[in-house]
């Protein structure tokens, strides 16, 4: 996921029970998604929660981990405590 894959760009809140959008986004994203790095409800839980995903890879040697790092930029005023050294998803 890029920071210019949300409207407003670089805007994705860490708070899902209000915004309504951002949780829309990140389904559509795993219903995208699920396909390639596996149709589980481990990967569904994660992408829908935060736009992460770990999955394995070439014959299971290598963990493919793909995380969401637009919540840790200062300019997305989305995310509560955006400076603080937080883990916003449990990524």
């Amino acid at each position: 996921m890029g920071n210019h894959d949300s409207f407003p760009i670089d805007q994705f809140s860490d708070d899902f029970l209000v915004d309504t959008i951002t949780q829309k986004f990140n389904q559509n994203n795993y219903n995208d998604w699920k396909d390639w790095i596996g149709d589980s409800d481990e990967h569904k839980q994660s992408v829908e929660k935060g736009g992460y995903y770990s999955s394995p890879i070439l014959n299971n040697k290598v963990l493919l981990v793909s995380l969401n790092t637009s919540v840790y930029d200062p300019g997305n005023v989305l995310i509560k405590n955006v400076g603080a050294a937080e883990d916003h998803f449990g990524q």
